[in-house]
């Protein structure tokens, strides 16, 4: 009994199937068109939604360590005693400090988040501890740090003739 060969899978079976029982390859269809291998994906596309994640990480990571350490810790810690107020925000600003290196280490997102974040840190936390003032500081130069590498990117994407603004 003469045997055929998949052309997908390259398993033998009988004559005459329109479809193999290995892989399900539809034979009528290979006779007509042959199947076409998939596009490989465009690099260029991968290096915008590179960019695109990164735009989108540092920003929402930065605006939720602002909002839920620095602002309830303002209002918390007027009505503490000087003694109090000082162990407060030595903890308000390790825990800043654990965020922003979280944010910079980790997340890297978008630069109208950053300014938002940092407003948040000069208000509520750069006058209590030099810690936090350094904490702040880190920030700033990561946040540079980024926007020049997220230049350098949509900079090689607009050279490949791709808009990175779309």
């Amino acid at each position: 009994m003469p045997e055929e060969r998949c052309p997908a899978c390259a398993e033998s079976m009988p004559c005459g199937l329109r479809l193999c029982p290995c892989c399900g390859h539809d034979l009528l269809q290979a006779a007509i068109a042959p199947p076409r291998l998939a596009p490989s994906p465009d690099p260029s596309a991968a290096l915008l939604k590179k960019l695109s994640e990164q735009m989108n990480a540092l920003g929402g990571v930065n605006i939720l360590a602002a909002v839920l350490i620095a602002a309830p810790g303002a209002f918390l810690a007027r009505d503490l005693p000087a003694e109090a107020r000082i162990v407060f925000w030595g903890i308000v600003g390790g825990f800043a400090t654990v965020m922003t290196l979280l944010a910079v280490f980790l997340f890297l997102k978008h630069e109208w988040a950053v300014v938002v974040s940092l407003i948040f840190y000069f208000l509520f936390l750069v006058p209590s501890l030099f810690r936090v003032q350094i904490c702040a500081i880190v920030l700033m130069v990561a946040c540079i740090a980024q926007g020049f590498r997220v230049l350098g990117m949509a900079r090689s994407l607009r050279a490949q003739g791709i808009d990175p603004t779309r």
